[in-house]
């Protein structure tokens, strides 16, 4: 038990402090997934935004959408299976405001790419989807490689 009248040092509560962001960090790079995963499923979804943005009137991109679909849920799994096997538990539901923040953040943006991929394409500006797709990928590789635990902080990020 801490005695009520000890006080801590500001050299010891900034080693506390630096121990805990540590242990936060490492825990966040254990979460994150393999270089290849992510890669695997970014690409997946950047097909399923390309797609979507190029499928008119029943033509050949809608099976492009599928077998993305297929391919995205099937990187989804491996990943849940692989954090499964670390004993990491994925949480699909946000369980702080800052978790909740991100994935509305996360949908708006992946939101905006889909619609306006498509929408722009049929305005006219056919390399509208290729860049939807592109942005997409990479986005979703940034968001799988820097915020694995799906909050709003950074692995690596300085504060000071």
């Amino acid at each position: 038990m801490m005695d009520k009248d000890q006080h801590i040092d500001a050299q010891a509560a900034k080693a506390a402090l630096k121990d805990i962001e540590s242990s936060q960090q490492n825990l966040q790079k254990a979460m994150r997934l393999p270089v290849w995963l992510s890669v695997f499923s970014s690409l997946s979804y950047g097909l399923i935004v390309f797609s979507w943005g190029m499928t008119e009137h029943e033509n050949l991109w809608a099976l492009g959408l599928y077998i993305g679909l297929g391919l995205f849920l099937a990187s989804a799994a491996l990943a849940m299976y692989s954090s499964k096997l670390m004993g990491l538990k994925a949480n699909l539901i946000p369980k702080n405001k800052s978790g909740l923040l991100f994935y509305l953040v996360s949908v708006v943006a992946f939101g905006l790419l889909v619609l306006g991929g498509r929408t722009l394409r049929l305005e006219g500006f056919a390399s509208a989807p290729h860049i939807a797709a592109f942005l997409s990928a990479a986005l979703m590789f940034y968001f799988q490689y820097w915020h694995p635990a799906g909050e709003m902080q950074r692995i690596g990020a300085d504060d000071e």
